[in-house]
């Protein structure tokens, strides 16, 4: 986990690949070519995913940008992975299976799009303006925010128990949201001496943990959580520097 510069290195490698195979081109429409190519638009979005985590995590300008992502859109949210019911292959799950739909299909979809924001404040510039920056990307965070089901972000916005039954990767979709809401909120207001306000930072931490805690009811420990763990380390880890 600690080799993000080699891990950024090759993923530059792969976008260059992509690039090369032309995987950021828009699918032609004639049905031979959209079945040779069904999965490539899903390959050229996961190279955008781990570009976009890796270069923020280094704090380093992404390969891909989000127009990038607009030229080629979204992948169809249709067929057996959105519809048919999650299947707990690893047996991770606790208690009995349910039967509702896995939803894979538009939770990648959710995270694309909440990925192209973090990748345009990425984009900005070393000197940027960083009142500029923090609001702008907690306005896209929140016009996100506002295209999931409101139940979800009601009850973490008020504190109560989350009984919503969350997949693990909805449930990861989430924390990188709050991650990501908790990091611009830690973004200086003015200048780099100005003091920042470290209680809203707090409550979307405290959402983290709910969202942690809701998938540990409901799952056994996995690779998937340490990993967001790891992302609320990041974030405690800059909260503690303001006190230095």
């Amino acid at each position: 986990m600690g080799h993000y510069s080699r891990a950024w290195s090759l993923i530059g490698q792969a976008v260059r690949l992509a690039l090369d195979l032309q995987l950021d081109r828009p699918v032609e429409l004639s049905s031979s070519s959209a079945r040779s190519r069904s999965r490539s638009k899903h390959v050229f979005l996961g190279c955008f995913v781990l570009d976009t985590l890796i270069s923020a995590r280094l704090k380093r300008r992404p390969h891909l940008r989000s127009e990038d992502i607009d030229l080629i859109g979204l992948v169809e949210e249709d067929g057996l992975e959105e519809w048919d019911p999650w299947t707990d292959c690893l047996n991770v799950r606790r208690g009995s299976n349910s039967r509702i739909p896995a939803s894979i299909l538009s939770t990648f979809n959710n995270l694309i799009q909440l990925l192209k924001s973090l990748n345009d404040a990425a984009c900005m510039p070393s000197g940027g303006n960083h009142l500029q920056a923090s609001t702008a990307l907690q306005d896209k965070l929140h016009l996100w925010s506002q295209s999931q089901p409101g139940s979800l972000f009601d009850l973490l916005s008020n504190n109560r128990e989350l009984t919503t039954l969350l997949l693990p990767h909805q449930n990861h979709l989430y924390n990188i949201y709050f991650t990501t809401l908790a990091a611009s909120q830690l973004l200086p207001r003015g200048n780099e001496y100005e003091a920042v306000d470290l209680e809203p930072c707090t409550r979307s931490a405290k959402q983290v943990v709910a969202l942690i805690n809701q998938h540990s009811n409901n799952f056994v420990s996995f690779a998937g959580e340490i990993l967001v763990l790891h992302s609320l380390f990041n974030v405690t880890t800059k909260i503690s520097q303001y006190f230095r």
